[in-house]
């Protein structure tokens, strides 16, 4: 009777032992779920920080897209209407 009890007792604990380490195995995959989606999300954030460092320092800069290629100059004459022997006429002085 007490090797029975005592059976009964050792495949109570070999139970118990199963549960906790289903339990242990359950916590170790929510564990990498939650460590891949942190680093998912820390990429995420350093990416957006990097983004918003390059915002800054655009914005900072004043564009110079433009370059003076020739120095303007006040014309001669009209340009337009463009009729000839009306403007200029040689014989008005003006």
């Amino acid at each position: 009777m007490a090797a029975l009890q005592r059976e009964n007792m050792l495949h109570d604990a070999l139970e118990k032992q199963k549960q906790e380490a289903n339990k242990l195995n359950e916590s170790a995959i929510q564990y990498s779920i939650l460590k891949r989606d942190l680093d998912s999300y820390r990429q995420l954030y350093e990416g957006l920080m990097e983004k918003m460092k390059e915002a800054g320092v655009s914005a900072g800069l004043k564009s110079n897209n433009f370059r003076i290629v020739d120095v303007a100059r006040v014309p001669n004459s009209p340009i337009e209407p463009n009729i000839p022997g009306i403007w200029p006429s040689p014989s008005c002085s003006g």
